[in-house]
């Protein structure tokens, strides 16, 4: 990883998926994530130095290995997601105690309709919302200091790859290189606009100046 013009050597090499690399600066201190197969390499970046942490994932090891690792800030709150074979957890950046471990599949009778999460965005103040290889989005909500699955979205017929966020607006990608955008407004989510894909992976999106 490098910080500023300085090199960081991680304890472990980092695995070889995409958007395997989340940052956050706030108060002049800056956190990495970045996954190594079973766990999560977190530097923390200051003027005075660097601190490395590494965090397992529950569940995780080298043949079931964490596909993702996001940093999401709510409301002055910062969190670790964490996409994997098993299903996602959030943990609490500070500590890294774990807040909701959400299972995947959802349904035991249907093994093989969601085997793996992937795609992560912070949304609002106190959202986050999840991508699974079903091609739904799980909507997950802080409420009283943890986490609970509040809604899901069904649009995608395809793996979801990515998401990304700006202001009441949740765009999300899929395998087939799909993307739809939606809307948020009090409790209920509508599909806005469905950009049709060609038939290769959207793996990685950014918003720029949306309006609302």
């Amino acid at each position: 990883a490098i910080h500023g013009r300085c090199a960081i050597v991680l304890k472990e090499s980092a695995s070889l998926f995409p958007n395997n690399l989340s940052a956050y600066g706030a108060s002049g201190t800056l956190h990495y994530l970045v996954s190594s197969k079973g766990q999560v390499n977190i530097v923390i970046a200051k003027a005075g130095g660097t601190m490395q942490k590494q965090m397992p994932g529950k569940d995780c090891s080298h043949a079931q290995p964490i596909l993702q690792a996001k940093l999401v800030a709510l409301s002055g709150n910062l969190y670790i997601v964490l996409c994997t074979f098993n299903g996602v957890q959030i943990h609490n950046a500070s500590d890294q105690r774990q807040l909701i471990f959400h299972h995947l599949p959802a349904d035991p009778t249907k093994p093989d309709e969601e085997v793996f999460a992937q795609g992560v965005a912070g949304f609002g103040t106190d959202m986050i919302a999840v991508g699974a290889s079903s091609g739904r989005i799980l909507i997950f909500k802080k409420e009283s200091g943890t986490f609970s699955l509040a809604d899901t979205l069904q649009g995608h017929s395809n793996p979801i790859c990515d998401i990304s966020a700006s202001g009441k607006r949740l765009f999300t990608s899929d395998d087939n290189g799909c993307i739809l955008v939606w809307s948020h407004k009090g409790d209920s989510w509508d599909l806005l606009k469905t950009f049709e894909g060609a038939g290769s992976p959207c793996s990685t999106m950014a918003v720029y100046k949306t309006t609302s």
